[in-house]
């Protein structure tokens, strides 16, 4: 949306936020259970950018390593300095608003409560 628009990252306007959040529907029950959310929230959607965020920067790596062209890998290497870029600005929200923790043996914790409680959820093989 963001390419089709000519909106930069910084410059984008309250409506797009607004019109975005309309858009959300509610979650199966199911879904909303496993999660523990009825509905995409910040920290859903947060969490999700930074796991799709790492993949491209991933990705991104790997082709600028495999780019011949200079123009390419500078266009590729634009990408990943803006990947990164979003990566920093999205731990700090998820630090700041206390959904992820820089304490790895607290994460792991929380990590490891929320497998518990999905495994419980899930039906039993016999």
């Amino acid at each position: 949306m963001l390419l089709t628009t000519g909106w930069t990252a910084s410059k984008i306007p309250a409506e797009f936020f607004e019109e975005q959040k309309a858009r959300c529907l509610p979650l199966n029950p199911v879904t909303e259970s496993l999660l523990g959310i009825k509905a995409f929230n910040d920290q859903f959607i947060a969490q999700d950018m930074l796991q799709d965020n790492r993949l491209r920067m991933t990705l991104l790596a790997d082709c600028i390593e495999a780019a011949a062209d200079d123009a390419l890998m500078e266009e590729l290497l634009a990408h990943l300095m803006h990947s990164i870029y979003l990566e920093e600005r999205l731990l700090k929200l998820c630090l700041d608003q206390d959904w992820l923790t820089a304490d790895a043996s607290e994460q792991w914790e929380r990590d490891i409560k929320w497998a518990s409680k999905v495994r419980k959820m899930m039906p039993r093989r016999r």
